[in-house]
């Protein structure tokens, strides 16, 4: 008789598909309801209907980690963002081969830092939670075909 093997709940609805694509994020202030003005750029690592997974780098600079806004002007913190209760981003996807950019807001619902040579690679995994109608028609036509 074979052991069972127990790992892990998968807890996502829909299958996720490894396709990289460009986005561009902000931080919402979950009590103002307030975009952060500091754009961040990062790639999905995969996209789901309901999710994506959004890689960025981070760097130290003068003892704090942050991110580089995507104009390569300004500096967010790290480490406030990787500790707070409930976060929430603002998300601008851009999909491939001229369909457009999809802009949803999406609740944070994991993250990882992982070390690499002299920089860290943020992971950051989003449920989209709110998506103009047309957004999410939008959005899950390009999932639909881009499998």
């Amino acid at each position: 008789m074979r052991a069972k093997k127990i790992g892990a709940v998968e807890r996502r609805l829909f299958t996720r598909l490894h396709v990289p694509l460009e986005v561009h994020f902000k931080i919402v202030d979950l009590w103002s309801k307030e975009q952060s003005s500091m754009l961040i750029a990062g790639r999905t690592w995969d996209v789901s209907y309901d999710g994506l997974c959004i890689e960025t780098d981070a760097e130290v600079q003068e003892g704090v980690m942050t991110f580089s806004e995507s104009n390569g002007g300004k500096r967010v913190k790290v480490l406030p963002f990787l500790v707070m209760k409930e976060r929430q981003l603002e998300v601008e996807i851009d999909l491939l081969s001229r369909k457009g950019k999809v802009i949803a807001l999406g609740k944070v619902i994991w993250s990882e830092l992982k070390a690499t040579n002299k920089m860290y690679r943020v992971k950051i995994g989003v449920f989209l939670e709110e998506m103009a109608p047309g957004e999410r028609e939008k959005w899950n036509h390009f999932i639909q075909h881009v499998k």
